[in-house]
């Protein structure tokens, strides 16, 4: 089992206003839960893309490797071709794409998944790749723009909730 965890720094430069400490660790855990849906449904796909290799600067394989994969994918056991890095018989990818169960907390969300034996938080052996961190891995840009969709979606939430009334009951 492998998992993802995005971490965030932006709670201290907000306005809480009035909120109270749990309005605001259920405003923030919804937060970090649509940013982690919308890394694993927007960014996570593109690592399995034929030109990821240079967008997430990945390890480069071996030669001997490469001839192989390509071997394979002349005789239908290698997908997409032989030319995507994380990509061999696909059991990875389809793994990893097709289950994912999303926790998120007031402090960070986790994607946890399913993947073979051989994607492992750290390899063994030397001149191995490190697939998880290559699947895991984002640009500047993307990480810009999940900062920014985390503040929109932390300010409507903020918003939302100093809207919301308290029930109060009678004793």
């Amino acid at each position: 089992m492998a998992y993802f965890i995005f971490n965030t720094k932006i709670v201290e430069t907000l306005d809480w206003g009035k909120l109270g400490i749990n309005l605001r660790g259920r405003i923030m855990k919804r937060v970090h839960f649509k940013v982690m849906d919308h890394w694993r449904t927007v960014y996570l796909p593109r690592h399995f893309k034929q030109f990821s290799r240079k967008k997430y600067h990945h390890d480069t394989r071996s030669p001997k490797y490469l001839r192989r994969k390509r071997r394979l994918a002349k005789a239908g056991f290698a997908k997409d071709g032989g030319g995507v890095d994380n990509v061999l018989t696909g059991t990875f990818k389809d793994l990893v794409l097709n289950w994912s169960k999303i926790k998120a907390f007031p402090s960070r969300a986790r994607l946890v998944t399913f993947g073979p034996r051989y994607v492992t938080m750290q390899p063994r052996g030397g001149g191995l790749p490190h697939i998880w961190d290559e699947t895991t891995r984002v640009t500047p840009v993307e990480e810009k723009k999940m900062g920014q969709l985390m503040m929109d979606w932390l300010v409507e939430e903020i918003e939302q909730g100093a809207k919301r009334k308290r029930k109060t009951t009678r004793v």
